[in-house]
């Protein structure tokens, strides 16, 4: 999903709140967690089985490198299985065999969520998170030329978004 873009990619570090006696957090807390930091400006975020947490933002990619008490912190199969039981409704594991999981879901001060989990790479689970913020974000916080702002006045015609993928056409629009 990312290859082509490597060079691309800022990596941002960061501990995670440990999680006590329960010792590795559980996936829907840390998507909480990097959802609600303002700082974070998100408007995506991929969670994948056995691998480091990736992120969207109006600048582009971010890898995260997250520890818990110094050991860092990738969802095995079995904290993925219970993140996609507390997103998805019953009956996920077998509709995930022949199709993607589609789901909104608000979560808390983050706004609201789009949820599409699904098997990559030889049946490994995935999360793609899209962000919705509780308030939509100004043409100044996407950082959009001055020319958007006189293409929104105009009583008619069709705006076109087209980009690669991670180029921010969700968020603009």
């Amino acid at each position: 999903m990312f290859g082509n873009y490597a060079a691309n990619v800022e990596t941002v570090t960061l501990s995670l709140p440990s999680a006590g006696k329960a010792g590795r957090p559980a996936v829907i807390d840390v998507v909480r967690w990097l959802l609600a930091r303002p700082d974070l400006h998100l408007t995506d975020l991929f969670v994948r089985e056995d691998r480091c947490l990736f992120g969207s933002t109006v600048d582009g990619l971010v890898r995260f490198t997250l520890s818990v008490d110094g050991v860092e912190y990738a969802p095995d199969r079995h904290q993925m299985e219970q993140f996609l039981s507390a997103v998805f409704d019953d009956g996920w594991q077998n509709r995930i065999r022949v199709r993607a999981l589609d789901e909104g879901l608000r979560l808390d001060e983050a706004g609201w969520c789009r949820f599409n989990g699904h098997r990559f790479e030889g049946g490994r689970l995935q999360v793609a998170i899209r962000r919705h913020p509780p308030q939509p974000l100004t043409l100044e916080a996407i950082q959009a030329p001055p020319q958007f702002r006189t293409l929104a006045q105009r009583p008619r015609g069709l705006i076109l978004f087209v980009g690669r993928t991670s180029a921010g056409k969700s968020t603009t629009m």
